[in-house]
């Protein structure tokens, strides 16, 4: 079931009671106050500031939100959170996904919202027996599409429980538009957030299971169109890099991914240069051996023998195609 709402009593100029859409100066200082938040915070505290703001204009008990894409003729839905639902809901709300009213009457629109009751006639049996287990009475959905190097939407369904009224036409107008500014505003924060975390003269992007582009810097799309080829391969390099922490290395740009969520990947994009021919450990060897460590020292470090740790700057030596540590340190620093 719905979880108690914890929000003040009170009641909305245009709930469905009936009265007037929201104004002007509420939908300014919402703008104001998510831009602020955008910028000062993580997504993840971010998206917890966006729905306690939403509940200054618009009244609910619940909420549910994430990105989706409806590509390819499979409906995808990642990076997914919610405000006062058990954790049981996620997976029941994906379950029914097949036979979701809004995503069958909004999938190929960019901007979308809709409200509907679940005991509506026209609503599948198995949608309304998923409403009923958590006492879900009125539903205010939408999307809006992200940027064009997304084939991404960002959603959000605002709950009502059965022992409220439904969400009125005013409502839905409301959110239509609050809904545009609620992706802009995540998506700076997603877009900082990454870009923090691109290396020097690079990009970053993140990337769901099947390796489509969520988000990315303004530069990715462009920076990965430098690496000459076609549309199959290129699909079929970013759909392997979620799989683990990996790394490849191609002409004109290194892609290096790192876990970003549970089911999100984060890549890294940059220019090939001396560091990307080096395996993990030897990395690491090379670090340790350029900030003055001995070869002992380092053999201890890393729980192996002398012998390994010489054998593995030899392999240094010859992928960097250099000799000594001076040329080493020269080779390394460039990049």
């Amino acid at each position: 079931m719905l979880y108690p709402a914890e929000i003040d009593e009170f009641k909305l100029e245009g709930s469905a009671t009936g009265s007037q859409a929201m104004h002007n100066t509420q939908l300014s200082e919402l703008i104001l106050k998510l831009t602020d938040s955008a910028i000062v915070s993580s997504s993840i505290d971010h998206q917890s500031k966006m729905v306690s703001l939403i509940r200054e204009v618009v009244q609910f008990d619940a909420a549910w939100w994430g990105w989706s894409s409806f590509t390819g003729g499979r409906t995808r839905l990642v990076n997914s959170a919610s405000y006062n639902l058990p954790r049981s809901f996620d997976a029941a709300v994906r379950a029914v996904s097949h036979i979701d009213p809004f995503i069958r009457r909004g999938r190929n629109l960019p901007l979308f919202s809709m409200q509907m009751s679940p005991s509506t006639a026209s609503v599948p049996p198995e949608y309304k027996a998923f409403a009923k287990s958590y006492n879900v009475g009125a539903i205010l959905n939408g999307h809006c599409r992200l940027e064009s190097a997304s084939s991404f939407h960002f959603f959000m369904s605002l709950y009502r429980t059965a022992e409220s009224s439904i969400f009125n036409t005013d409502e839905v107008d409301d959110f239509r538009i609050i809904l545009r500014h609620l992706e802009q505003s995540l998506s700076v924060s997603v877009r900082r957030e990454i870009k923090a975390t691109a290396p020097v003269g690079g990009e970053a992007a993140i990337l769901d299971a099947d390796g489509q582009i969520v988000h990315a810097t303004s530069g990715f799309a462009k920076a990965l169109a430098t690496e000459k080829m076609g549309k199959r391969q290129r699909n079929t390099i970013l759909g392997r890099l979620p799989e683990k922490t990996t790394h490849w290395i191609g002409q004109s740009v290194t892609l290096t991914t790192e876990r970003y969520t549970q089911d999100l990947a984060l890549v890294s994009l940059s220019q090939p240069g001396a560091w990307d021919v080096l395996a993990p450990r030897e990395k690491k060897v090379a670090e340790l051996y350029l900030a003055g460590m001995s070869m002992r020292a380092i053999a201890v470090a890393n729980r192996v023998s002398p012998n390994t740790v010489r054998n593995q700057l030899a392999s240094i030596y010859i992928k960097t195609s250099t000799k000594g540590k001076l040329a080493l340190s020269q080779a390394l620093m460039r990049n």
